[in-house]
């Protein structure tokens, strides 16, 4: 209240609250123990049926961007939602598209307390890229801050590794500008160990690929360090469900391992979740003429 005086700052009593231990604003909570997002937006979430055409997708992916600091790895999590927007898609709805609506609902009942940022303690980006997406976490004495994701374009799909693990680190940046810009030191960590060299060697040593890259971190004193993947908890291994995870170990070292199981069930369920984005028409021509060819028309009997 003195502070309000000092600065002249008049409060209204319709709008005041006043020795509360949280604060309920635009869809968040803001308590002493950090930011969290509020129970109904979440349960908004949870309660939503499957949808049934693409407009509905649309609202519950706008919906979960909404909590998007809250929900590592969100965009890879909703890469096949987005594959049914594409121009000229006709509607379908396979075990692919219901299995990333219930890890967006898992997410969502599972996200983190967000600390506050403090100008006054290090800080630390995590960043990490899967085949499709980009994803990054902010931390600060080893706590998160912000989590950000986002998708890549078919041409960045085409990138080596090398060069996605580095546009993530600029991803990293970008979003975090106004956490990072300015500060004396601000630490990498990275799960590929190849671009330590790159960032240790000048400019000019480096792949004519990654040199327009490394110019736009110019702007950043970044001190990039290898972390092994595993142990890498926020940035690479929470982008699975986690609930049925159990046994021993840290929460973070659990996701992983429930990860690690998902991506084998993908794998073996590749060929039954897998979709040719075609019309009907077109399917059955494919069909015509695979029933013609000897070569596959063998392999379709084996």
């Amino acid at each position: 209240m003195e502070r309000c005086r000092s600065v002249k700052l008049r409060l209204g009593l319709k709008k005041l609250q006043f020795k509360v231990k949280d604060v309920h604003f635009h869809g968040h909570i803001l308590s002493a123990k950090g930011l969290k997002p509020d129970p109904d937006k979440v349960r908004a979430i949870l309660d939503m049926p499957n949808p049934s055409d693409a407009k509905v997708v649309q609202r519950l992916i706008g919906f979960a961007n909404y909590l998007a600091k809250f929900m590592p790895h969100l965009s890879a999590v909703c890469e096949p939602l987005r594959r049914l927007l594409d121009k000229d898609t006709p509607w379908h709805w396979l075990p692919k598209h219901e299995a990333a609506v219930q890890e967006m609902k898992s997410l969502a009942s599972s996200m983190p307390v967000l600390r506050y940022y403090d100008v006054m303690k290090p800080v630390t980006i995590q960043s990490d890229s899967s085949q499709r997406g980009l994803g990054c976490c902010l931390m600060q004495e080893g706590q998160p801050v912000a989590f950000a994701s986002r998708a890549l374009t078919p041409t960045e799909q085409n990138y080596a590794q090398i060069e996605k693990e580095c546009l993530s680190i600029i991803f990293s940046c970008q979003r975090f500008h106004h956490y990072l810009y300015g500060r004396d030191l601000v630490i990498a960590e990275t799960d590929h160990k190849p671009l330590i060299a790159i960032f240790s060697k000048p400019l000019l040593n480096a792949p004519k690929r990654l040199q327009s890259m490394l110019l736009t971190l110019q702007n950043y004193s970044l001190k990039v360090i290898y972390k092994p993947g595993p142990e890498m908890y926020i940035s690479d291994t929470l982008s699975r469900a986690t609930t049925q995870c159990t046994g021993r170990g840290t929460v973070y070292q659990r996701q992983a391992i429930c990860s690690l199981q998902q991506e084998q069930q993908d794998v073996q369920q590749i060929n039954q979740a897998d979709y040719l984005n075609v019309t009907d028409h077109r399917l059955a021509q494919i069909r015509q003429h695979t029933d013609k060819d000897d070569w596959l028309s063998q392999v379709g009997h084996t």
